[in-house]
């Protein structure tokens, strides 16, 4: 018996609407979602609505993205052919890196053509390249957001972009978004903190929640954020390592008999 108030979006609006857009995100964040918080949150005040309780940090906090994963197992794979001693083969290395069962391909051409992975060429050809450096310069590194191709391409049309003077002065800053590896701290600990001081914190609770209070008036709630949860979720981490068992394992395992089977 919840309501449900559907918005239907369309190109012209976003264009008639963009500098309203614009100014309501208040800090230049490029987010193909902020026309829709736009038109979400104004809905929200037609219907009176002051408080939007928010899902973000479900994503970030229980392995929502499946590119984050792919981090954490490209990183432990990178991290054991840096220290290996023995030498490993390209091949061996992309077993390591995306197992799959009953896969029994002999060369990387059948491991690129596999239907599930089409899609995910461009990502995979980019591993491949990381993971042949790796085995030659034996370097340790976190890697994160250069695992996208997206980005990769963000970073070769810049200079396109940017006047001269502009780009010479946006180097002092790391727009690579690099990371430091820790020894003594696993990798998917490490990308768990560094996803919530990058991506939720600019892309999510910024831009929503500015969106939410110039646009609409509204506050934002995101009960996924308590510190209690991250803190719990946090230390479960640290001798459970949760990546291995799939996107949002622990929230969907307490959900069970509270949502339909479905949803899940």
């Amino acid at each position: 018996k919840v309501p449900i108030v559907e918005i239907e979006l369309e190109p012209e609006g976003l264009l008639e609407s963009f500098p309203d857009v614009v100014a309501a995100s208040e800090l230049p964040i490029a987010d193909i979602t902020a026309y829709a918080y736009y038109e979400l949150f104004r809905t929200m005040n037609r219907h009176g609505v002051t408080l939007c309780l928010s899902g973000q940090g479900a994503d970030e906090l229980f392995w929502g993205y499946e590119w984050v994963r792919n981090a954490v197992r490209e990183n432990e794979l990178l991290a054991r052919l840096a220290e290996s001693k023995e030498r490993v083969s390209l091949k061996d290395a992309v077993r390591l890196f995306f197992p799959i069962d009953g896969f029994r391909g002999e060369t990387l051409r059948d491991w690129l053509t596999l239907r599930p992975f089409r899609r995910q060429r461009p990502y995979a050809k980019a591993a491949l390249r990381r993971i042949e450096d790796t085995l030659v310069q034996r370097k340790k590194a976190l890697l994160f957001y250069r695992l996208s191709p997206v980005y990769q391409e963000a970073e070769r049309v810049l200079p396109q972009l940017y006047e001269r003077d502009f780009l010479e002065r946006t180097k002092r800053y790391d727009t690579g978004l690099t990371f430091s590896s820790r020894e003594d701290v696993r990798p998917d600990l490490l990308l768990t903190g560094a996803l919530f001081r990058t991506y939720l914190l600019e892309n999510g609770l910024t831009l929503g929640g500015n969106i939410a209070r110039n646009a609409g008036g509204l506050e934002l709630g995101c009960p996924f954020l308590d510190l209690g949860l991250v803190e719990t979720v946090a230390g479960l981490r640290r001798r459970y390592p949760d990546w291995l068992w799939g996107r949002k394992f622990w929230l969907k395992e307490a959900m069970k008999g509270l949502v339909p089977d479905y949803v899940l």
